[in-house]
């Protein structure tokens, strides 16, 4: 029960009662003297103040001031790091909700900071009631009971409900614990009105206290505003059977702070919190703050080839311990700059990788990989720029050569070929053709001339002619292809074998590329067995195994004029001009002589003959064999044995041979492989020159 005296004093007086506090305020009702009386009174008082007994400190009456409560205790704000972060706090203030108070608070994150003492207002009935008890039974509805019993440990606290016949018929629980207070509930309303003794203990102190249950709704006196279970679970209605009651902080200051720059590219957030700070000692708040913690570094590179910058060039970042962290660059300046780059020690560098890739259309260096460290900002600063020299293309090539059979241009495997330095006649590398017929040879120098040589069981040992490999310092020229073919070994129609001794002598003296391509142009002037002369050309071509190869014109063929000549140097690339020109045939005489023309790349070819004479002699084709070897570019073999060219006359002439017909047409399509027929591009032989054969 709660009564109010008024009283004429300016300031509110607290008069505590065994079983009852009751505040006197300042208005009409008491004068000071009568107070005085009243308070130097014995212990009872009679009247309408019967019931009433002072309970004094010392003096024997308690002020204001003296019932004003203030709090104390620690406070600490964590800023949520494994790490011990310790950090003097500038400008964190406590401020009263409800009030002007306001406090300054100093001290470190991550360290209890003691407060205090700070103003919490004025101490009420029920609050002040409960500080002098450890246990306060509250306002209880019908059929429930709530009480509240101070506890350091509520998993220790027991409480149990006796019936008169000492017989146990219900166990409270704890339903809420806030401050070190704890709430119990029991719901009575399934039990009989009347008496019952409840028990409560922990391991400290033990309570016991009758209990009478009363199933119909009480009325709450007006004159109870403030309950201590409002106070300590917050304001709420009395609840029915069904319910319990919930506790809500009754948070009474906010805390707040400025942004505070840590260590380490880090920092504390500005913010606040609002807290509860109930009067007493035992105050213990804990804020979260949120600490911004940016273990990063910027850093700006610059890349360099051969001391000078270069630009388009794409820059990637990866971390040595983690390359799932990484970080790339495209920007197509001089400079690549990364920010917020992963470091997550501030007194230890982060080790990175740092791989520089050209990015233009025909690069000049390879790409590059530097190890660089990175330091973490301290300030959001940039780390500086660092100049990276990039790797230059080396001056190599990375050659692949697809090896080819020369009579049918299908895939050769298992062939070695060897490539020969061509001036100081080593071989630099020897490599097997795959199942694809393909050859690698790696890092060949540049600026250097080779020749190859192939071998394989059942072939002849071929070398070609030579090839250059460029100055190499594009990435274009880091790569280059060529195509090879071989010569299988086989007989004669005569059974003999064929020997590389044939082959070589039988090398071509200028090959009629025009013949070759399958569109030799000859001149044959009308007289009488012209088409028996056409007849026996086209024989010819036939027996050699390339029919149809000369083309009968009626009209002479002019000299080349530079323009024309000019024209055959497509040659290097395979191109041709049929029936720009062509050779002049005479049917008298015996006399051929062959226009040769070194080409720029070193080829010497015939695209026609500046003499072509026949003998004349229908009944005797033999001079006409002869001289039409001679204007393919070849020297003939009599029984196996050469001609010599200086010896091209009337009195050694024969028909073509056996010997004639293999030779002539293994070499012809040689000839054929490099001028006629191309692989991805480029001839099924690199150089129509082979230097040799041997078995």
């Amino acid at each position: 029960m709660l009564d109010v005296l008024e009283t004429k004093n300016s300031a509110p007086l607290f008069l505590i009662g065994i079983k009852s506090i009751y505040l006197i305020k300042n208005s009409a009702g008491i004068k000071n003297m009568e107070l005085e009386s009243l308070l130097k009174k014995p212990t009872k008082i009679v009247n309408k103040y019967r019931n009433l007994a002072i309970v004094t400190a010392a003096a024997g009456l308690m002020s204001l001031n003296a019932f004003g409560q203030t709090a104390n205790g620690t406070i600490k704000f964590n800023t949520q790091s494994n790490s011990s972060i310790t950090e003097t706090l500038m400008n964190a203030q406590a401020t009263k909700i409800s009030g002007v108070n306001s406090y300054d608070i100093n001290g470190n994150t991550n360290q209890l900071i003691n407060f205090g003492p700070w103003d919490v207002g004025t101490l009420s009935v029920e609050e002040f009631e409960l500080g002098l008890k450890n246990f306060y039974v509250g306002k209880n509805p019908a059929g429930e009971l709530n009480a509240f019993f101070r506890t350091t440990n509520s998993e220790n606290v027991i409480m149990e409900a006796y019936n008169v016949l000492g017989q146990k018929v219900v166990i409270p629980k704890i339903i809420n614990e806030s401050n070190g207070v704890a709430q119990m509930y029991a719901n009575f309303s399934d039990l009989k009105s009347g008496m019952y003794f409840i028990n409560v203990r922990d391991e400290n102190k033990a309570f016991s206290f009758k209990f009478l249950n009363n199933n119909k709704p009480l009325r709450s006196s007006p004159a109870i505003t403030n309950t201590i279970e409002e106070k300590l679970l917050g304001k709420s209605a009395i609840k029915s059977n069904s319910q319990i009651f919930n506790r809500t902080m009754a948070f009474n200051y906010n805390i707040t702070w400025d942004e505070i720059d840590m260590p380490g590219n880090t920092k504390i957030e500005a913010g606040n919190q609002d807290v509860e700070v109930i009067a007493g000692n035992d105050n213990a708040l804990s804020i979260d703050m949120v600490l911004y913690e940016n273990p990063t570094g910027d850093k700006a590179f610059s890349p360099l080839h051969d001391g000078s910058p270069i630009n388009n060039t794409q820059a990637t970042l990866v971390n040595v311990n983690d390359p799932s962290l990484f970080y790339v660059s495209n920007d197509t300046g001089y400079q690549h700059i990364f920010f917020d780059v992963h470091v997550p020690n501030n007194e230890v560098s982060e080790n990175y990788n740092l791989i520089i890739e050209d990015q233009r259309a025909d690069g000049t260096f390879i790409t590059t990989t530097i190890p660089v460290v990175i330091e973490q900002d301290e300030n959001g600063e940039l780390n500086g720029n660092e100049n990276v020299n990039v790797d230059p293309i080396p001056n190599s090539q990375d050659i692949s050569f697809y090896v080819f059979k020369s009579q049918t241009r299908t895939v050769d495997a298992g062939v070695t070929l060897e490539l020969i330095n061509n001036t100081t006649n080593a071989v630099v590398d020897s490599q097997v053709s795959d199942g694809t017929g393909v050859v690698f040879f790696d890092d060949v120098p540049g600026q250097t001339t080779y020749r190859t040589r192939s071998l394989k069981t059942g072939e002849f040992t071929k070398t070609t002619g030579t090839f250059t490999t460029p100055l190499v310092d594009l990435e274009s020229e880091r790569t280059d292809f060529y195509n090879t073919t071989t010569v299988d070994k086989d007989n004669y129609t005569t059974g003999e074998p064929v020997t590389a001794a044939h082959l070589n002598a039988y090398k071509p003296l200028a090959y009629q590329t025009e013949w070759i391509l399958g569109h030799r142009g000859v001149y044959f002037p009308t007289a009488p067995g012209r088409q028996d002369v056409i007849d026996e050309v086209n024989s010819i071509d036939a027996a050699l195994g390339f029919p149809n190869s000369t083309v009968a014109y009626s009209t002479p063929f002019s000299e080349l004029t530079p323009a024309q000549q000019a024209a055959y140097d497509a040659y290097l690339d395979a191109n041709t001009f049929p029936g720009i020109t062509g050779s002049n045939l005479e049917y008298s005489g015996s006399d051929t002589n062959i226009f040769t023309w070194d080409l720029s790349n070193g080829m010497t070819i015939t695209p026609y003959s500046t003499i072509f004479k026949t003998g004349g002699n229908t009944s005797d084709w033999s001079i006409l064999h002869h001289e039409d070897l001679i204007q393919k570019g070849h020297t003939p073999l009599t029984s196996g044995v050469d001609v010599p060219a200086t010896a091209l006359d009337q009195t050694n002439p024969v028909t073509i041979t056996p010997y004639d017909i293999y030779n002539v047409n293994a070499h012809t399509t040689l000839g054929q492989n490099h001028f006629k027929f191309f692989n991805n591009g480029k001839p099924f032989e690199y150089n129509l020159k082979t230097l040799n054969f041997e078995e």
